[in-house]
């Protein structure tokens, strides 16, 4: 018995024929910034984790998250506290780099209801030595 694949349009389980296929590719945008310059970002449909996350957030305050405080201690030879924060925000910068999703966040699609948001990390420009 074969069977014909649903159109992802009317399929109940659209959430599952979404995936494994192109439904959440990265697509190239070009956005105009308040400066009046354009800047490149990458787009896709959030998927069905990523979609929970972000409902959690902004529905629901952040009420399902983990949360913990924790105090440290740290003792370093850079020569001042100011080294030590300048250090720490280029690890996390080179971090981001190396992970895109670091650098995403959600845009609401404002063609379509809330469940169509779009992961955008932005292009980073080359620097010019």
């Amino acid at each position: 018995m074969t069977t014909t694949p649903q159109d992802p349009n009317t399929d109940p389980r659209k959430w599952l024929s979404c995936y494994a296929h192109s439904h959440h590719k990265w697509h190239t945008t070009t956005t105009l910034l308040p400066n009046c310059s354009y800047s490149k970002a990458l787009t896709r449909p959030l998927g069905l984790v990523e979609l929970s996350f972000d409902a959690d957030g902004t529905v629901f305050n952040g009420r399902v998250d983990m949360n913990a405080l924790l105090t440290l201690e740290l003792s370093h030879t850079l020569p001042s506290n100011e080294a030590l924060r300048k250090r720490i925000a280029t690890a996390w910068a080179s971090l981001r780099l190396q992970h895109v999703m670091l650098m995403a966040w959600t845009v609401d699609s404002p063609d379509t209801q809330r469940g169509s948001s779009s992961s955008t990390p932005t292009i980073p420009r080359a620097s010019k030595t």
